[in-house]
């Protein structure tokens, strides 16, 4: 499967959106949990549906330590728990951030993409999270989507890799503005009822399907095939 480099259609791959995402979180069962605490709600009902796996007891001792804390007090805890959640490098680009930019500037940030983001506007948010030094796309994204999961998908070198193949009205999928509408199309093609209820997909449950799509097929290496036009 690893070394499949021919692609899956995007009709195919959207009758697997909710296996994908189901697998998904029986590998990332902590992950209900980072959305809670970014957004404070602890009676969020999709916290009674997984546990925290063992690769993340440090992100639950963090929250456990940190629950009750008012927003933007240290806005860094909260970026210590996106990135420790996100594994990889993501210590090392926390403590750059940290490093490279003061908690006024942090927290001054954050504020401004959470309000944009408030508004609707992921690829604003992102911009405002990006003159953070050191917060790409991968990490800017993660925040977003544990804030607003409804409509900011992460866009890391996962999802960028499976729609490599992909175009949208001719062009590739390059900006984070296209990935979200490639999001919203499958979100609306999708029959099965959304899993967290509401009537709709969330867009952070349709890229968690692509992440997993891409892992499963050797992390870099699986492929979405097909084009969008533009007036979709």
């Amino acid at each position: 499967m690893a070394d499949n480099l021919s692609g899956t259609s995007i009709k195919a791959f959207i009758q697997k959106v909710p296996e994908w995402r189901d697998k998904y979180l029986e590998n990332n069962m902590c992950v209900f949990k980072v959305e809670a605490f970014i957004q404070r709600d602890w009676k969020n009902p999709c916290l009674e549906e997984s546990l925290c796996e063992q690769s993340h007891r440090r992100v639950e001792s963090l929250i456990e330590q940190l629950k009750g804390k008012d927003e933007f007090i240290h806005p860094e805890d909260d970026l210590e728990i996106v990135y420790r959640w996100g594994g990889g490098r993501g210590h090392n680009l926390f403590a750059q951030i940290k490093k490279n930019n003061s908690s006024d500037e942090i927290q001054e940030q954050m504020k401004a993409a959470f309000s944009v983001l408030a508004d609707g506007d992921p690829v604003r948010a992102l911009e405002e999270l990006k003159r953070l030094k050191y917060c790409s796309d991968s990490f800017g994204t993660k925040a977003l989507a544990m804030r607003s999961p409804e409509s900011a998908p992460i866009w890391d070198e996962i999802a960028k890799a499976c729609l490599r193949d992909f175009t949208i009205g001719g062009k590739k999928v390059k900006s984070y503005e296209q990935f979200i509408r490639f999001c919203e199309h499958i979100a609306k093609e999708l029959e099965r009822p959304a899993p967290r209820g509401g009537g709709r997909w969330y867009l952070r449950d349709i890229e968690m399907a692509i992440f997993q799509f891409g892992w499963d097929h050797g992390k870099f290496k699986g492929r979405i095939t097909g084009e969008l036009p533009l007036g979709r």
